[in-house]
């Protein structure tokens, strides 16, 4: 779908070519999550890349529509999310205010899922865990309910503190990578943490004065998505240990247009997970 949204581009300005940008980007994000686009969706980002309309028309487009539709139906649902998500994506980077504080990562957590879902801008109050196929379907954990406040707390205090004056690129990306991580590890909401976090970054990253090379998102979101699974992941029993080495190649080639090559199939573990395999058995 994305294809025809480039297809039909008339203008060829600066806001044109980065709506079309964050559109795309918006729409490869989500499809982490298997959502896709209504036609609907699709038609007016037409129009709204041609800067034939703004934001808050598109917006009010979309809800009327889906004040039409039936939002008990599960896959309308999902389109639903997928659409306003992605529009509200290009609006918050289109935007370059920017503050370094969890409250800010709350906010854009609350803008972009606002009427999607009811805990929009709060932390999470039950405990979330996720199979992962990269992990082959073992578990990942995230912190707990009562430590996402102080954790973030300490995180983003050590940041806003940070002398970035004496580093070379090198210990600035490793740098961001721990620190992307650590935040990621997280999780502090219920639902749309990967794309509130990578959003919350890309602004950052904005802010320091880099130009991030947006196509490299939409072309790579799930190897993003595992390189951060990786970055954090332990199982020191099958000798398995945190490797932030791709999370790291995604950021040289992000920030400083290096060339690493990014293929997703050498994120996954396969038969590292021997011990469990024999625990599981015995259990049995």
């Amino acid at each position: 779908m994305a294809e025809n949204i480039k297809e039909s581009i008339k203008n060829k300005d600066l806001l044109s070519n980065k709506r079309l940008a964050y559109i795309d980007m918006g729409l490869s994000l989500n499809s982490i999550d298997n959502l896709s686009p209504s036609h609907y969706f699709i038609d007016l980002s037409k129009r709204f890349i041609n800067n034939e309309f703004e934001y808050e028309e598109f917006e009010s487009l979309l809800k009327t529509y889906y004040n039409n539709q039936d939002l008990s139906n599960i896959d309308i649902q999902k389109e639903k999310e997928c659409d306003f998500v992605t529009l509200r994506i290009s609006k918050l980077l289109e935007d370059s205010s920017f503050f370094l504080s969890p409250l800010s990562l709350k906010n854009i957590h609350l803008f972009l899922y606002r009427d999607i879902f009811p805990f929009a801008g709060n932390y999470r109050k039950t405990p979330i865990f996720q199979k992962e196929d990269i992990l082959s379907n073992n578990i990942i954990y995230f912190v707990s309910t009562q430590d996402i406040s102080c954790c973030l707390k300490d995180i983003f205090e050590n940041e806003f503190s940070f002398n970035f004056s004496t580093m070379n690129t090198d210990d600035i990306i490793n740098h961001f990578s721990n620190f992307l991580s650590r935040v990621w590890e997280i999780h502090p909401f219920l639902k749309g943490n990967t794309i509130s976090i990578c959003i919350y970054f890309l602004k950052y990253f904005y802010h320091l004065g880099f130009d991030p090379n947006i196509q490299l998102i939409v072309d790579n979101s799930i190897y993003l998505k595992n390189s951060l699974i990786r970055s954090i992941y332990n199982d020191f029993p099958n000798v398995i240990y945190a490797n932030p080495s791709f999370l790291i190649s995604f950021l040289e080639n992000l920030l400083y247009s290096k060339n690493n090559i990014l293929n997703n199939d050498d994120l996954y573990l396969k038969n590292h997970f021997k011990l469990s395999v024999k625990i599981a058995k015995f259990s049995q």
